[in-house]
Protein backbone atom coordinates (compact mmCIF):
# COMPACT_ATOMS: atom_id res chain seq x y z
CA UNK A 1 0.00 0.00 0.00
CA UNK A 2 2.76 2.38 0.85
CA UNK A 3 4.30 1.56 -2.50
CA UNK A 4 1.06 2.57 -4.27
CA UNK A 5 0.89 5.99 -2.54
CA UNK A 6 4.55 6.58 -3.30
CA UNK A 7 3.95 5.80 -7.00
CA UNK A 8 0.82 8.04 -7.14
CA UNK A 9 2.66 10.96 -5.54
CA UNK A 10 5.48 10.75 -8.08
CA UNK A 11 3.01 10.62 -11.00
CA UNK A 12 1.01 13.56 -9.65
CA UNK A 13 4.14 15.60 -9.15
CA UNK A 14 5.24 14.83 -12.70
CA UNK A 15 1.85 15.89 -14.07
CA UNK A 16 1.94 19.19 -12.20
CA UNK A 17 5.43 19.93 -13.42
CA UNK A 18 4.46 18.93 -16.93
CA UNK A 19 1.41 21.23 -16.89
CA UNK A 20 3.58 24.11 -15.70
CA UNK A 21 5.99 23.54 -18.55
CA UNK A 22 3.09 23.43 -21.06
CA UNK A 23 1.66 26.76 -19.79
CA UNK A 24 5.01 28.44 -20.24
CA UNK A 25 5.55 27.05 -23.74
CA UNK A 26 2.07 28.11 -24.86
CA UNK A 27 2.52 31.82 -24.01
CA UNK A 28 1.75 33.69 -27.24
CA UNK A 29 3.83 36.70 -28.26
CA UNK A 30 1.92 39.93 -28.80
CA UNK A 31 1.13 41.25 -32.26
CA UNK A 32 2.02 44.88 -33.09
CA UNK A 33 -0.26 46.83 -35.39
CA UNK A 34 -1.38 50.42 -35.91
CA UNK A 35 -3.18 52.71 -38.30
CA UNK A 36 -2.69 56.40 -39.15
CA UNK A 37 -5.06 59.09 -40.36
CA UNK A 38 -3.28 59.84 -43.64
CA UNK A 39 -2.94 58.04 -46.94
CA UNK A 40 0.81 57.66 -46.69
CA UNK A 41 1.53 61.30 -47.54
CA UNK A 42 1.73 64.22 -45.12
CA UNK A 43 2.97 67.79 -45.18
CA UNK A 44 5.67 69.22 -42.96
CA UNK A 45 4.10 70.47 -39.75
CA UNK A 46 0.98 68.33 -40.22
CA UNK A 47 -0.02 66.37 -37.11
CA UNK A 48 -0.39 62.65 -37.82
CA UNK A 49 -2.46 60.48 -35.47
CA UNK A 50 -1.15 56.95 -34.90
CA UNK A 51 -3.78 54.59 -33.44
CA UNK A 52 -2.57 51.43 -31.71
CA UNK A 53 -4.21 48.20 -32.94
CA UNK A 54 -1.84 45.78 -31.17
CA UNK A 55 -3.16 42.75 -29.25
CA UNK A 56 -2.06 39.74 -27.18
CA UNK A 57 -4.05 36.47 -27.33
CA UNK A 58 -3.15 35.24 -23.85
CA UNK A 59 -2.56 38.47 -22.01
CA UNK A 60 -2.31 42.17 -22.67
CA UNK A 61 0.06 44.68 -24.25
CA UNK A 62 1.65 46.81 -21.56
CA UNK A 63 4.49 48.64 -23.34
CA UNK A 64 4.75 50.47 -26.68
CA UNK A 65 7.88 51.71 -28.42
CA UNK A 66 7.35 53.92 -31.47
CA UNK A 67 10.22 54.81 -33.80
CA UNK A 68 9.36 57.59 -36.27
CA UNK A 69 12.31 56.93 -38.55
CA UNK A 70 14.20 60.12 -37.77
CA UNK A 71 15.51 59.42 -34.29
CA UNK A 72 12.35 60.54 -32.48
CA UNK A 73 10.39 58.03 -30.39
CA UNK A 74 7.29 57.69 -28.22
CA UNK A 75 6.12 55.23 -25.53
CA UNK A 76 2.42 56.07 -25.62
CA UNK A 77 -0.16 53.51 -26.72
CA UNK A 78 -1.64 55.74 -29.41
CA UNK A 79 0.24 58.90 -30.24
CA UNK A 80 0.56 61.90 -32.55
CA UNK A 81 3.57 63.27 -34.39
CA UNK A 82 4.46 66.02 -36.89
CA UNK A 83 7.51 65.95 -39.15
CA UNK A 84 9.37 69.22 -39.66
CA UNK A 85 11.52 68.06 -42.55
CA UNK A 86 10.37 66.66 -45.87
CA UNK A 87 11.45 63.15 -46.78
CA UNK A 88 10.44 59.49 -46.71
CA UNK A 89 10.14 57.89 -43.28
CA UNK A 90 9.39 54.38 -41.92
CA UNK A 91 7.44 54.26 -38.65
CA UNK A 92 7.99 51.11 -36.57
CA UNK A 93 6.02 49.91 -33.52
CA UNK A 94 7.38 47.40 -31.02
CA UNK A 95 5.08 46.15 -28.22
CA UNK A 96 5.64 44.10 -25.05
CA UNK A 97 3.04 41.97 -23.25
CA UNK A 98 2.53 41.33 -19.53
CA UNK A 99 4.87 38.32 -19.70
CA UNK A 100 7.72 40.45 -21.00
CA UNK A 101 7.46 39.11 -24.54
CA UNK A 102 7.88 41.40 -27.58
CA UNK A 103 6.26 41.02 -30.97
CA UNK A 104 8.21 38.65 -33.19
CA UNK A 105 7.31 40.32 -36.49
CA UNK A 106 8.22 43.98 -37.11
CA UNK A 107 5.19 46.09 -37.96
CA UNK A 108 5.84 49.31 -39.87
CA UNK A 109 4.27 51.81 -42.24
CA UNK A 110 5.87 54.35 -44.57
CA UNK A 111 5.05 58.03 -44.93
CA UNK A 112 6.24 60.61 -47.43
CA UNK A 113 6.46 64.08 -45.95
CA UNK A 114 6.19 66.97 -48.39
CA UNK A 115 6.49 70.71 -48.08
CA UNK A 116 2.94 72.12 -47.83
CA UNK A 117 1.46 73.23 -51.14
CA UNK A 118 0.46 76.86 -51.46
CA UNK A 119 -1.24 76.37 -54.82
CA UNK A 120 -4.61 77.29 -53.31
CA UNK A 121 -3.28 80.25 -51.32
CA UNK A 122 -2.81 83.72 -52.79
CA UNK A 123 0.31 85.72 -51.97
CA UNK A 124 -0.27 88.08 -49.04
CA UNK A 125 -0.67 91.76 -49.84
CA UNK A 126 1.72 93.64 -47.54
CA UNK A 127 0.78 97.09 -48.84
CA UNK A 128 -0.34 98.93 -51.96
CA UNK A 129 0.19 102.41 -53.35
CA UNK A 130 -2.05 103.92 -56.02
CA UNK A 131 -0.45 106.37 -58.44
CA UNK A 132 -2.66 108.96 -60.18
CA UNK A 133 -1.73 107.60 -63.61
CA UNK A 134 -0.45 104.33 -64.98
CA UNK A 135 2.89 103.41 -66.50
CA UNK A 136 3.36 101.88 -69.91
CA UNK A 137 6.62 100.08 -69.28
CA UNK A 138 8.34 101.26 -66.08
CA UNK A 139 9.24 98.64 -63.48
CA UNK A 140 9.93 99.35 -59.84
CA UNK A 141 13.44 99.52 -58.42
CA UNK A 142 13.90 99.18 -54.67
CA UNK A 143 16.72 100.63 -52.59
CA UNK A 144 18.39 98.83 -49.71
CA UNK A 145 16.35 101.10 -47.41
CA UNK A 146 13.09 99.92 -48.99
CA UNK A 147 12.39 103.05 -51.07
CA UNK A 148 10.48 102.06 -54.20
CA UNK A 149 11.12 104.14 -57.35
CA UNK A 150 9.06 104.07 -60.54
CA UNK A 151 7.78 106.28 -63.35
CA UNK A 152 4.37 106.90 -64.91
CA UNK A 153 2.88 108.35 -68.09
CA UNK A 154 2.23 111.64 -66.32
CA UNK A 155 3.60 114.84 -67.86
CA UNK A 156 3.57 118.56 -67.08
CA UNK A 157 1.34 119.43 -70.04
CA UNK A 158 -1.52 117.30 -68.66
CA UNK A 159 -2.04 117.76 -64.93
CA UNK A 160 -5.07 115.46 -65.00
CA UNK A 161 -2.42 112.72 -64.92
CA UNK A 162 -1.13 113.90 -61.55
CA UNK A 163 1.50 116.18 -60.11
CA UNK A 164 4.34 113.69 -60.46
CA UNK A 165 5.65 111.23 -63.01
CA UNK A 166 8.71 110.13 -61.02
CA UNK A 167 7.79 108.58 -57.68
CA UNK A 168 9.48 107.40 -54.51
CA UNK A 169 7.28 105.52 -52.02
CA UNK A 170 8.00 103.50 -48.91
CA UNK A 171 5.73 101.10 -47.03
CA UNK A 172 2.84 102.26 -49.19
CA UNK A 173 3.37 105.96 -48.47
CA UNK A 174 4.46 108.69 -50.88
CA UNK A 175 7.88 110.10 -50.03
CA UNK A 176 8.82 112.44 -52.87
CA UNK A 177 8.84 112.86 -56.62
CA UNK A 178 8.95 115.31 -59.47
CA UNK A 179 7.06 116.11 -62.66
CA UNK A 180 8.91 116.44 -65.95
CA UNK A 181 7.65 117.53 -69.34
CA UNK A 182 7.22 114.06 -70.80
CA UNK A 183 6.20 110.54 -69.83
CA UNK A 184 8.50 108.09 -68.04
CA UNK A 185 8.52 104.63 -69.59
CA UNK A 186 11.89 103.46 -68.34
CA UNK A 187 12.81 102.19 -64.89
CA UNK A 188 15.06 103.70 -62.27
CA UNK A 189 18.46 102.39 -61.22
CA UNK A 190 19.80 102.93 -57.71
CA UNK A 191 23.45 103.31 -56.74
CA UNK A 192 24.99 101.71 -53.66
CA UNK A 193 24.73 105.03 -51.78
CA UNK A 194 20.98 105.18 -52.47
CA UNK A 195 21.09 107.76 -55.28
CA UNK A 196 18.35 106.95 -57.80
CA UNK A 197 18.57 107.75 -61.53
CA UNK A 198 15.61 107.90 -63.91
CA UNK A 199 14.87 109.54 -67.26
CA UNK A 200 11.91 110.64 -69.41
CA UNK A 201 10.87 110.81 -73.07
CA UNK A 202 12.43 114.26 -73.50
CA UNK A 203 15.84 113.07 -72.36
CA UNK A 204 15.58 114.69 -68.93
CA UNK A 205 17.69 112.62 -66.57
CA UNK A 206 17.31 113.09 -62.82
CA UNK A 207 19.44 111.97 -59.88
CA UNK A 208 17.56 111.86 -56.56
CA UNK A 209 19.22 111.87 -53.17
CA UNK A 210 17.59 109.69 -50.52
CA UNK A 211 15.94 112.76 -48.92
CA UNK A 212 14.17 113.64 -52.17
CA UNK A 213 16.44 116.50 -53.14
CA UNK A 214 17.87 116.40 -56.64
CA UNK A 215 21.59 115.78 -56.90
CA UNK A 216 21.40 116.93 -60.48
CA UNK A 217 18.88 117.22 -63.32
CA UNK A 218 20.29 117.23 -66.84
CA UNK A 219 19.08 117.18 -70.44
CA UNK A 220 20.80 114.32 -72.25
CA UNK A 221 19.27 114.86 -75.67
CA UNK A 222 16.24 113.55 -77.48
CA UNK A 223 14.33 110.79 -75.73
CA UNK A 224 14.98 108.09 -73.22
CA UNK A 225 12.22 105.70 -74.24
CA UNK A 226 12.42 102.24 -72.67
CA UNK A 227 16.15 102.16 -71.91
CA UNK A 228 16.78 102.11 -68.17
CA UNK A 229 20.14 103.05 -66.66
CA UNK A 230 22.82 100.55 -65.69
CA UNK A 231 25.41 101.34 -63.03
CA UNK A 232 28.97 100.02 -63.17
CA UNK A 233 30.88 99.19 -59.97
CA UNK A 234 32.83 102.46 -60.33
CA UNK A 235 29.54 104.38 -60.35
CA UNK A 236 29.48 105.22 -64.06
CA UNK A 237 25.93 105.27 -65.43
CA UNK A 238 25.11 103.89 -68.87
CA UNK A 239 21.90 104.62 -70.74
CA UNK A 240 20.60 104.21 -74.30
CA UNK A 241 19.15 107.12 -76.25
CA UNK A 242 16.42 106.75 -78.83
CA UNK A 243 16.57 109.53 -81.44
CA UNK A 244 20.24 110.25 -80.73
CA UNK A 245 21.06 106.60 -81.54
CA UNK A 246 23.76 106.31 -78.91
CA UNK A 247 24.88 104.68 -75.69
CA UNK A 248 25.94 107.32 -73.17
CA UNK A 249 28.33 107.04 -70.23
CA UNK A 250 27.30 109.50 -67.49
CA UNK A 251 29.39 110.92 -64.66
CA UNK A 252 27.52 110.06 -61.44
CA UNK A 253 28.75 113.19 -59.63
CA UNK A 254 27.69 115.79 -62.18
CA UNK A 255 25.42 114.15 -64.75
CA UNK A 256 27.81 115.17 -67.51
CA UNK A 257 28.46 112.87 -70.47
CA UNK A 258 31.79 111.05 -70.31
CA UNK A 259 31.46 109.59 -73.78
CA UNK A 260 28.91 108.66 -76.45
CA UNK A 261 28.99 105.45 -78.47
CA UNK A 262 27.07 105.78 -81.75
CA UNK A 263 24.97 102.96 -83.21
CA UNK A 264 22.91 102.69 -86.39
CA UNK A 265 19.43 103.31 -84.95
CA UNK A 266 17.47 103.80 -81.72
CA UNK A 267 18.51 102.23 -78.46
CA UNK A 268 15.35 101.28 -76.61
CA UNK A 269 16.94 98.34 -74.82
CA UNK A 270 18.55 98.49 -71.39
CA UNK A 271 22.33 98.04 -71.11
CA UNK A 272 24.03 95.65 -68.69
CA UNK A 273 27.60 95.58 -67.38
CA UNK A 274 29.90 92.56 -67.05
CA UNK A 275 32.42 92.03 -64.27
CA UNK A 276 35.27 93.22 -66.52
CA UNK A 277 33.41 96.45 -67.26
CA UNK A 278 32.16 95.51 -70.74
CA UNK A 279 28.77 97.06 -71.52
CA UNK A 280 26.27 95.07 -73.59
CA UNK A 281 23.36 96.78 -75.35
CA UNK A 282 21.12 96.06 -78.33
CA UNK A 283 19.97 98.58 -80.91
CA UNK A 284 17.02 98.76 -83.27
CA UNK A 285 19.59 98.57 -86.09
CA UNK A 286 19.53 94.80 -85.49
CA UNK A 287 22.92 94.58 -83.82
CA UNK A 288 23.97 93.58 -80.34
CA UNK A 289 26.99 95.55 -79.15
CA UNK A 290 29.76 94.96 -76.64
CA UNK A 291 31.40 98.23 -75.63
CA UNK A 292 34.59 98.67 -73.64
CA UNK A 293 34.57 100.91 -70.55
CA UNK A 294 36.41 103.61 -72.54
CA UNK A 295 33.62 103.79 -75.13
CA UNK A 296 35.29 101.80 -77.90
CA UNK A 297 33.61 98.88 -79.61
CA UNK A 298 34.58 95.37 -78.55
CA UNK A 299 32.29 93.54 -80.99
CA UNK A 300 28.88 93.70 -82.66
CA UNK A 301 26.71 90.82 -83.87
CA UNK A 302 23.38 90.76 -85.72
CA UNK A 303 20.56 89.44 -83.54
CA UNK A 304 17.30 90.26 -85.38
CA UNK A 305 15.55 93.57 -85.83
CA UNK A 306 14.19 94.82 -82.48
CA UNK A 307 14.31 94.52 -78.72
CA UNK A 308 13.50 96.83 -75.83
CA UNK A 309 14.51 94.35 -73.14
CA UNK A 310 17.50 93.90 -70.86
CA UNK A 311 20.06 91.12 -71.41
CA UNK A 312 21.15 88.71 -68.68
CA UNK A 313 24.77 87.84 -67.93
CA UNK A 314 26.14 84.47 -66.82
CA UNK A 315 29.78 84.95 -65.92
CA UNK A 316 30.09 81.23 -65.13
CA UNK A 317 29.04 80.32 -68.68
CA UNK A 318 30.89 83.26 -70.19
CA UNK A 319 27.63 84.13 -71.92
CA UNK A 320 25.24 87.03 -72.26
CA UNK A 321 21.63 86.14 -73.14
CA UNK A 322 19.31 88.38 -75.15
CA UNK A 323 15.65 88.21 -76.15
CA UNK A 324 14.29 89.94 -79.24
CA UNK A 325 12.39 89.47 -82.46
CA UNK A 326 13.05 89.07 -86.15
CA UNK A 327 11.08 90.84 -88.89
CA UNK A 328 8.40 88.12 -88.93
CA UNK A 329 7.77 88.69 -85.18
CA UNK A 330 9.31 85.36 -84.19
CA UNK A 331 10.66 85.56 -80.66
CA UNK A 332 14.27 84.56 -80.13
CA UNK A 333 16.40 83.78 -77.11
CA UNK A 334 20.09 83.92 -77.98
CA UNK A 335 23.30 83.27 -76.05
CA UNK A 336 26.50 85.06 -77.06
CA UNK A 337 30.10 84.51 -76.04
CA UNK A 338 30.90 87.54 -73.90
CA UNK A 339 34.48 87.78 -75.15
CA UNK A 340 33.94 87.39 -78.89
CA UNK A 341 30.24 87.77 -79.66
CA UNK A 342 30.09 84.29 -81.12
CA UNK A 343 26.53 82.98 -81.06
CA UNK A 344 26.44 79.90 -78.85
CA UNK A 345 22.88 79.16 -79.84
CA UNK A 346 19.70 80.83 -81.07
CA UNK A 347 16.28 79.45 -80.14
CA UNK A 348 13.71 80.91 -82.51
CA UNK A 349 10.95 78.41 -81.82
CA UNK A 350 8.24 80.88 -80.77
CA UNK A 351 6.40 82.42 -83.75
CA UNK A 352 4.62 85.71 -83.01
CA UNK A 353 6.09 85.80 -79.49
CA UNK A 354 8.25 88.87 -80.34
CA UNK A 355 10.00 88.67 -76.93
CA UNK A 356 10.93 92.34 -77.26
CA UNK A 357 10.04 93.46 -73.72
CA UNK A 358 11.36 92.36 -70.34
CA UNK A 359 14.28 90.03 -70.88
CA UNK A 360 15.69 86.72 -69.66
CA UNK A 361 16.53 85.75 -66.09
CA UNK A 362 18.44 82.79 -64.66
CA UNK A 363 17.78 80.16 -62.02
CA UNK A 364 20.01 80.15 -58.94
CA UNK A 365 22.24 77.37 -60.27
CA UNK A 366 22.33 78.88 -63.75
CA UNK A 367 20.90 75.74 -65.34
CA UNK A 368 17.66 77.34 -66.51
CA UNK A 369 16.87 80.54 -68.42
CA UNK A 370 13.36 81.99 -68.23
CA UNK A 371 11.73 84.30 -70.77
CA UNK A 372 8.20 85.49 -71.54
CA UNK A 373 6.63 86.62 -74.78
CA UNK A 374 3.56 87.84 -76.61
CA UNK A 375 2.50 84.23 -77.23
CA UNK A 376 1.09 84.19 -73.66
CA UNK A 377 3.87 81.88 -72.50
CA UNK A 378 6.65 81.77 -69.98
CA UNK A 379 9.25 79.33 -71.24
CA UNK A 380 12.09 77.67 -69.33
CA UNK A 381 15.16 76.90 -71.44
CA UNK A 382 18.11 74.65 -70.74
CA UNK A 383 21.58 76.18 -71.00
CA UNK A 384 21.98 74.66 -74.47
CA UNK A 385 18.93 76.59 -75.66
CA UNK A 386 16.49 73.69 -75.74
CA UNK A 387 13.08 74.09 -74.12
CA UNK A 388 12.68 72.57 -70.66
CA UNK A 389 9.02 73.43 -70.10
CA UNK A 390 6.33 75.89 -71.16
CA UNK A 391 3.67 77.56 -69.02
CA UNK A 392 0.54 78.98 -70.63
CA UNK A 393 -0.53 82.31 -69.12
CA UNK A 394 -3.82 84.10 -69.74
CA UNK A 395 -2.25 87.15 -71.39
CA UNK A 396 0.98 88.33 -72.94
CA UNK A 397 4.06 88.09 -70.73
CA UNK A 398 5.79 91.42 -71.39
CA UNK A 399 8.18 91.39 -68.45
CA UNK A 400 11.17 89.56 -67.03
CA UNK A 401 10.36 87.03 -64.29
CA UNK A 402 11.99 87.15 -60.85
CA UNK A 403 13.32 84.10 -58.99
CA UNK A 404 13.23 83.72 -55.19
CA UNK A 405 15.52 81.78 -52.85
CA UNK A 406 13.23 78.73 -53.09
CA UNK A 407 13.42 78.65 -56.87
CA UNK A 408 9.89 80.02 -57.29
CA UNK A 409 9.27 82.13 -60.40
CA UNK A 410 7.19 85.35 -60.30
CA UNK A 411 5.70 87.27 -63.24
CA UNK A 412 2.56 88.98 -64.49
CA UNK A 413 0.68 89.19 -67.78
CA UNK A 414 -1.20 91.93 -69.59
CA UNK A 415 -4.51 90.43 -68.49
CA UNK A 416 -3.59 91.50 -64.96
CA UNK A 417 -2.80 88.05 -63.55
CA UNK A 418 0.13 87.45 -61.23
CA UNK A 419 1.75 84.02 -61.23
CA UNK A 420 4.08 82.10 -58.93
CA UNK A 421 5.45 78.86 -60.37
CA UNK A 422 7.78 76.21 -59.00
CA UNK A 423 10.94 75.06 -60.77
CA UNK A 424 8.96 72.48 -62.74
CA UNK A 425 6.59 75.07 -64.16
CA UNK A 426 3.68 74.11 -61.90
CA UNK A 427 1.59 76.65 -60.00
CA UNK A 428 3.17 77.14 -56.58
CA UNK A 429 0.82 79.86 -55.27
CA UNK A 430 -2.69 80.63 -56.38
CA UNK A 431 -2.81 82.81 -59.47
CA UNK A 432 -4.35 86.14 -58.56
CA UNK A 433 -5.72 89.01 -60.65
CA UNK A 434 -4.07 92.14 -59.29
CA UNK A 435 -5.36 94.58 -61.90
CA UNK A 436 -6.37 94.87 -65.55
CA UNK A 437 -2.82 94.82 -66.87
CA UNK A 438 0.72 94.00 -65.72
CA UNK A 439 3.62 95.01 -67.95
CA UNK A 440 6.24 95.63 -65.31
CA UNK A 441 8.80 93.15 -64.03
CA UNK A 442 8.72 92.11 -60.36
CA UNK A 443 11.62 92.52 -57.97
CA UNK A 444 12.32 90.59 -54.75
CA UNK A 445 14.10 92.27 -51.86
CA UNK A 446 16.40 90.81 -49.21
CA UNK A 447 13.41 89.99 -46.99
CA UNK A 448 11.50 88.14 -49.70
CA UNK A 449 9.00 90.94 -50.36
CA UNK A 450 7.89 91.02 -54.00
CA UNK A 451 7.14 94.39 -55.61
CA UNK A 452 5.30 94.90 -58.87
CA UNK A 453 3.65 97.82 -60.67
CA UNK A 454 0.23 97.20 -62.24
CA UNK A 455 -2.10 99.31 -64.37
CA UNK A 456 -5.81 99.83 -64.79
CA UNK A 457 -6.70 100.56 -68.40
CA UNK A 458 -10.17 101.80 -67.43
CA UNK A 459 -9.42 104.51 -64.87
CA UNK A 460 -5.80 104.81 -66.08
CA UNK A 461 -4.35 104.57 -62.58
CA UNK A 462 -1.34 102.54 -61.55
CA UNK A 463 -0.93 100.49 -58.39
CA UNK A 464 2.26 99.23 -56.77
CA UNK A 465 1.85 95.99 -54.83
CA UNK A 466 4.15 94.68 -52.13
CA UNK A 467 3.47 90.96 -51.71
CA UNK A 468 4.82 88.14 -49.58
CA UNK A 469 4.96 84.37 -49.96
CA UNK A 470 7.21 81.88 -48.19
CA UNK A 471 10.29 83.40 -49.81
CA UNK A 472 12.94 85.00 -47.62
CA UNK A 473 14.92 86.66 -50.40
CA UNK A 474 15.84 86.54 -54.06
CA UNK A 475 17.69 83.61 -55.57
CA UNK A 476 21.40 83.65 -54.80
CA UNK A 477 22.34 83.41 -58.45
CA UNK A 478 23.90 85.41 -61.24
CA UNK A 479 20.76 87.02 -62.71
CA UNK A 480 17.56 86.34 -60.73
CA UNK A 481 15.53 89.33 -61.95
CA UNK A 482 15.41 92.22 -64.43
CA UNK A 483 18.73 94.12 -64.41
CA UNK A 484 20.17 91.59 -61.91
CA UNK A 485 19.00 92.99 -58.56
CA UNK A 486 16.37 95.01 -56.72
CA UNK A 487 18.29 98.23 -57.34
CA UNK A 488 18.36 97.45 -61.08
CA UNK A 489 22.04 98.25 -61.45
CA UNK A 490 22.32 95.80 -64.34
CA UNK A 491 25.80 94.87 -63.20
CA UNK A 492 27.06 91.33 -62.67
CA UNK A 493 29.79 92.49 -60.29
Amino acid sequence: MKSFYRTFYILASFMVLSCGDDDESLNTKPVAAFSYNIGGVAETGETITFTDLSYDLDGEVVEWAWDFGNGDTSVEASTTYAYNTEGDYTITLTVTDNNGEQNATVFSKDVSVLVPSNATTEPTVVWTYEAPYYSTNSSVAVSDAGIVYFGTDGKSSDLTRGNYNMFAVQNGNFLFGTLTDEVVRASAAIAADGTAYIGDYNGEFVAFNTDGSQKWHVDLGDRIKYSSPAIAPDGTIYIGMEDDDALLAINPDTGSINWSFAVGDDIRATPVVAADGTIFVASSDGYFYAVNPDGTQKWSVAYGNYTAGAPAISESMGAVCLTGKTSDNTGHLMAFDMATGTVYWDNGSRPDAKMEQGGPTLSADGSTIYAGGEDNQLVAYNVDGTVKWTFEATGRVLSAPAIDNLGQIYFGDDSGYFYVLDEEGEVAWKTTKLNEDIRSSPVIDANGIIYILTRNNTDKKGTVYALSTNASGAADGEWPMLSQNTRHTGSSN
